[in-house]
C-alpha cells in the first residue's frame, strides 16, 4: 500500500511524533502521553502500526507500542483518555481500533488516576 500525501496539519503532527520519539524512554510518562494523543487526534494509528511512516519519518508501531511499555502503561492510558474524553476526534479514532478499546482504556482511567500536576 502507498503512503498517500498528508496536508500540512498532518505533516506537523508526524514532525511532533518525530521530536517527541527520542522522549519516549524518559522516567516521565509526558512524552509518551503526548505521543499516542497525538497519533489519535490525528488520525495516524493505522499508519505507525502498520510501518507506513518508518522509511520516510523513522516512526513506527514500536514507538507506539513503547509508550504502554515502560511499566506505567496505566498512567499513559489515564493521560491520553483525560484528553480524548472531551475531545470527539480522539475518542472516534480510539473506538475505530478495536470494539473494547475505548472501554477498556475508560476503566483504566477511573481505576488508575495518578498523583501529581501532570494528572490534576
Amino acid at each position: 500500500m502507498a503512503l498517500q500525501p498528508f496536508d500540512s496539519v498532518t505533516r506537523g503532527a508526524i514532525v511532533q511524533l518525530k521530536k517527541l520519539k527520542p522522549k519516549l524512554e524518559a522516567a516521565s510518562p509526558e512524552a509518551r502521553i503526548e505521543f499516542v494523543s497525538t497519533v489519535f487526534e490525528f488520525d495516524l494509528y493505522h499508519e505507525i502500526i502498520s510501518h507506513q511512516l518508518i522509511e520516510r519519518y523513522g516512526l513506527s508501531g514500536r514507538d507506539y507500542y513503547d509508550c504502554f511499555e515502560m511499566n506505567d502503561g496505566e498512567f499513559v492510558v489515564h493521560g491520553l483518555m483525560a484528553k480524548a474524553i472531551s475531545n470527539p476526534v480522539m475518542e472516534a479514532n480510539i473506538r475505530a481500533t478495536g470494539e473494547r478499546v475505548w472501554d477498556n482504556w475508560m476503566a483504566t482511567y477511573h481505576e488508575h488516576k495518578p498523583q501529581g500536576a501532570l494528572f490534576e
